[in-house]
C-alpha cells in the first residue's frame, strides 16, 4: 500500500482509493447519524437525504461491478454532502 520513497514513504492508488472508501463510509455514517437525530427530535427528513443513504448502482452494484466514471462518484458525494448540510442547517 505504501512504498519507499527518497525522503518518506509514498502513498500508492491502492492506499488513496482505500482511504477515499473509507472517508465515504465515514460521511454515510455521519449522515445515517444526522438523520437518525432528527427523526428522533420529530423532525422532517428530505427524501433526498434518504436517497443519498443508498449507493446509486451508477456507482456500485457489487463488489466486483463498479463505475470507473469519477464523475458518478462525485456527483454521488456531492449528494451525501448537500444531505448533511440541508439537514444541518
Amino acid at each position: 500500500i505504501m512504498s519507499p520513497g527518497a525522503t518518506a514513504p509514498l502513498a500508492t492508488v491502492q492506499m488513496k482509493n482505500w482511504r477515499d472508501g473509507s472517508e465515504d463510509y465515514e460521511y454515510l455514517h455521519f449522515l445515517e447519524t444526522v438523520i437518525a437525530d432528527v427523526k428522533a427530535k420529530g423532525g422532517q427528513v428530505p427524501a433526498a437525504a434518504e436517497r443519498a443513504l443508498r449507493v446509486p448502482a451508477a456507482v456500485l452494484t457489487s463488489l466486483t461491478e463498479f463505475s470507473d466514471e469519477p464523475e458518478e462518484l462525485q456527483s454521488w458525494r456531492l449528494a451525501v454532502a448537500e444531505a448533511i448540510e440541508s439537514l444541518l442547517s
